[in-house]
């Protein structure tokens, strides 16, 4: 079976307090290569989901997207200063060390550096699910396109012969 390097899935899970939105993207590349975006997550859940993604994936630029909406109200919304100045010291790190100027906006956004009080409560499994169904449907859309590009060789093929 073939399988397209390039795809996307959407997963959701939603629980009482919070909606967790999970989108991955697929692309043609060389190696292996994750990146996430949106919501922090702790370093074991995303030791987690990278080994979900290796298991399934062995090639392409990844990107996983996930954001979590809080179902409860709350007008709680922080600035993650402590994120902001890890990123600015390694940016800095980065300069000094190298000689190369990246701008904040390239690692992170704005949106990255604010969150919600009820955001700690959350529960890891869910994120993890979230990833699980965005996955599947990866995966699904990768098969899908795959037998599209086989179809087309071997019409291709046919109309040289």
């Amino acid at each position: 079976m073939i399988k397209s390097m390039t795809g996307f899935g959407r997963g959701e899970f939603v629980d009482v307090s919070h909606k967790i939105t999970t989108e991955i993207r697929s692309v043609n590349s060389r190696f292996l290569e994750i990146k996430f975006r949106g919501h922090t997550i702790d370093l074991e859940t995303e030791r987690s989901i990278r080994m979900m993604l290796e298991k399934l994936l062995n090639r392409g630029n990844i990107s996983v997207r996930i954001e979590v909406q809080s179902l409860i109200e709350s007008n709680n919304i922080i600035f993650d200063k402590e994120r902001f100045e890890l990123a600015q010291n390694i940016l800095k790190e980065i300069h000094v060390s190298y000689g190369q100027k990246i701008n904040l906006s390239d690692i992170i956004s704005f949106h990255d550096l604010l969150k919600s009080d009820n955001s700690k409560k959350m529960n890891n499994e869910n994120i993890i699910s979230s990833v699980s169904a965005a996955l599947q449907q990866l995966d699904e859309m990768r098969v899908q396109e795959g037998s599209n590009i086989h179809s087309d060789l071997t019409k291709r093929v046919k109309a040289l012969k």
